[in-house]
């Protein structure tokens, strides 16, 4: 704010204040956010109101500015407010749904899209995250094969085979609980 007030009392149009004090509301977002850099904003319009658009405001200003100026600049300050306002809310958005695909894939990643439970990689992670942590637990690992899978499939359809898959894994899940982790391993 005081960088700020000094680019104004002794700023001249032709020089660099006027560009600092423009460029301010979007640093002003960026660093502190948009509800954070709203009231700094606010606090910096009003200064440049004051010193501006008062006459004891004008009284402290070392450089004679014309009346279109003082004006002006404020006007101006107010149209980067709200192009900056309105690029903070396009890259906060952008960066919530950048967050949200990552996480998206990252489960993507780990699970399996037709079941819904852990695939190979996703299993291999737990495993190695479940070896460290249970040294001196015990910990059991159990593996199922559904006997003559490819004979539903092929009597019944791939439909058919794919929901007997989720069935089982509901089955399944049910009956290990909250403590255990289901892993669809095979095809």
């Amino acid at each position: 704010l005081g960088l700020f007030g000094y680019f104004i009392i002794t700023g001249e149009p032709e020089g660099f204040s006027p560009v600092w004090i423009v460029l301010t509301p979007s640093a002003a977002l960026l660093l502190l956010g948009r509800w954070n850099g709203l009231k700094l904003c606010a606090v910096q319009f009003a200064m440049l109101a004051f010193l501006m658009w008062t006459p004891w405001g004008r009284e402290l200003l070392q450089y004679p500015y014309e009346e279109s100026f003082l004006l002006r600049l404020p006007m101006v300050y107010i149209a980067a407010f709200w192009i900056s306002w309105f690029l903070e809310y396009v890259r906060e958005a952008t960066q919530k749904r950048l967050q949200e695909t990552q996480r998206n894939l990252q489960h993507l990643y780990r699970h399996d899209a037709l079941t819904g439970v852990m695939n190979r990689h996703g299993f291999n992670e737990h495993m190695e995250q479940a070896t460290q942590r249970t040294s001196r637990e015990g910990m059991a690992l159990m593996i199922l094969d559904l006997d003559d899978f490819k004979q539903t499939n092929d009597r019944y359809g791939h439909p058919a085979g794919d929901e007997v898959l989720r069935s089982m894994a509901e089955v399944v899940h049910r009956v290990i609980g909250s403590d255990g982790e289901i892993s669809r391993w095979g095809g």
